[in-house]
């Protein structure tokens, strides 16, 4: 789903993805529950399993459950992170800088090399998600993640400079956690999220263009 081989409204088959897959259509029936549950895929009845098509509100209110969690959580676990978690930060921030730098030299046509930013991305908000010990914030904040991602990826690649500005944002948000500084830690955190959801509303605005032009 992430790649874009499945389109926003396109009905699934258990019995294809399994076969496409080369498994039972068991695990198949267990994604798909948990891709309902996260509100990627959604169900009608008699009829079946389709791709949600995402609205400018759906983007706006992931972002705004990300953002009020997020800031809030940050707040609490930044006088408290170990120096392993500090490590970690740092860790996670170099991974995506080797990737920006290799997307760089490959001029931003492959998308192995986003992916591992994104899964960077992701592991470090879990680094202060996991600090939290907060499973319930945890779930809900992931699921929103998921969602932006998932539109993110579909049908459309970020470009390098959008990659870029992420970068340079976990990166003031890990210098400032590593200081202890939970002011500029917030406020880090907050610019990182309202510049990604700026960001997603031009790609869903760019493709609804797209998508009414092909009609």
């Amino acid at each position: 789903m992430m790649s874009g081989e499945l389109v926003p409204g396109q009905k699934l088959s258990e019995q294809k993805l399994a076969d496409a897959c080369g498994i039972s259509r068991t695990p198949i029936h267990g994604a798909i529950l948990r891709l309902i549950e996260e509100g990627m895929l959604y169900q009608l009845e008699k009829s079946g399993t389709y791709v949600t098509k995402f609205t400018r509100a759906d983007i706006l209110s992931a972002y705004d459950i990300r953002e009020a969690i997020e800031t809030h959580e940050i707040a609490r676990v930044v006088p408290i992170l170990t120096d392993r978690e500090k490590h970690n930060l740092k860790q996670e921030c170099q991974s995506m800088h080797d990737s920006l730098v290799a997307l760089r030299r490959s001029e931003g046509q492959t998308s192995d090399l986003e992916s591992a930013f994104l899964k960077h991305d992701m592991a470090f908000h879990r680094i202060f998600l996991d600090a939290a010990k907060n499973p319930l914030a945890t779930k809900v904040v992931l699921a929103a993640y998921q969602r932006n991602r998932f539109f993110g990826l579909l049908r459309h690649q970020h470009t390098f400079r959008n990659i870029a500005w992420a970068w340079y944002h976990h990166e003031k948000i890990a210098r400032a956690a590593c200081r202890g500084d939970v002011e500029d830690a917030v406020r880090w955190m907050r610019a990182h999220i309202q510049r990604s959801r700026t960001d997603a509303l031009a790609r869903f605005t760019q493709a609804s263009r797209r998508d009414k032009s092909k009609n």
